[in-house]
């Protein structure tokens, strides 16, 4: 009987060049495809972070901006009475605060508009005595030296600096011939007990470049060396809204150099805010391709109108 030989198949022994280009070919595809999905990510997430982030800083910058301008000119019970108070500073044009502003001030800039605003910070402090140049007030109520502050009625007022304080008595005095700018001559009378005593802010916003390269918004305390709030705050726009019937209500709004600074009722101000990343952008646009958002917001002076 014949026996039937079943020979055992050949086990495959390695891939034909048609077979290795082949599967090269899909894993390529397969890699791409990858990638573009991690590549569309990531600029998923970087336009994301740029948007929050300009958001984030669009917000804060108002903010910041929108309360400093609403407590415009508010100098205490004299309310905007700027008549009434007597500047007693050195320099009393050029130290930063001067109530002959009336509180507000403005500059016109070919690259962004700056912005000065003045009045008093808080309720104030009662005077409990007043003695030759010093006045005693409540205890720790962080005046400090070199503060500026408005000692006065509802009939008149002195501004003065703070040469030397005492935190834990409420004391504070204020010679003459010392600090910067130093006060030229003490107040024009002495007030009694019904009087109040304020501290004095003047801040102004401007627009310059920052320690990293990037433009953004500064603000500059009592005409001291700016400090940068946000960063990618390329412009700043401002508008003031002049009341030209005395109605309180605002009529037109112009530049600063436009209008009566004394008859502004309100303000607008535009920022431009940009991305501190580049090639952020996917459409069309600046040659960085940056992000770019406008903020705008319009606020009433409340210690002008009625």
């Amino acid at each position: 009987m014949n026996m039937l030989t079943h020979q055992p198949r050949n086990k495959q022994q390695g891939l034909t060049l048609i077979e290795i280009l082949v599967a090269m070919a899909i894993s390529l595809l397969l890699l791409a495809g990858v990638i573009q999905i991690l590549a569309s990510s990531k600029a998923s997430y970087r336009i994301n972070e740029a948007q929050s982030r300009l958001q984030e800083n669009g917000r804060f910058a108002l903010q910041m901006m929108t309360a400093d301008i609403r407590a415009a000119g508010f100098w205490g019970c004299l309310g905007n009475n700027i008549t009434q108070i007597s500047n007693n500073l050195n320099n009393p044009l050029g130290n930063g605060v001067n109530p002959a502003l009336g509180g507000i001030a403005g500059t016109e800039g070919s690259a962004a508009d700056s912005i000065t605003l003045q009045g008093v910070i808080g309720n104030g402090f009662p005077v409990n005595a007043y003695a030759g140049n010093t006045i005693t007030t409540i205890a720790n109520n962080g005046l400090a030296q070199d503060d500026f502050f408005l000692v006065g009625d509802c009939t008149r007022a002195d501004l003065l600096q703070i040469t030397n304080a005492d935190p834990d008595s409420g004391t504070v005095t204020f010679d003459t011939g010392a600090g910067t700018p130093g006060n030229a001559t003490g107040p024009t009378d002495a007030y009694s007990t019904n009087a109040m005593l304020y501290r004095v802010g003047s801040v102004t916003y401007t627009i310059a470049n920052g320690n990293s390269g990037q433009p953004g918004l500064f603000r500059s305390v009592n005409g001291g060396a700016p400090m940068e709030l946000v960063e990618g705050v390329e412009n700043l726009q401002i508008l003031y809204g002049e009341d030209t019937d005395s109605d309180g209500a605002t009529n037109s709004y112009g530049a600063a150099d436009a209008v009566n600074m004394n008859s502004v009722v309100s303000v607008r101000i535009n920022l431009v805010l940009r991305s501190l990343s580049d090639n952020v952008a996917t459409t069309a646009g600046p040659v960085d391709r940056r992000l770019r958002r406008t903020f705008s917001s319009t606020i009433v002076l409340r210690n002008r109108v009625p």
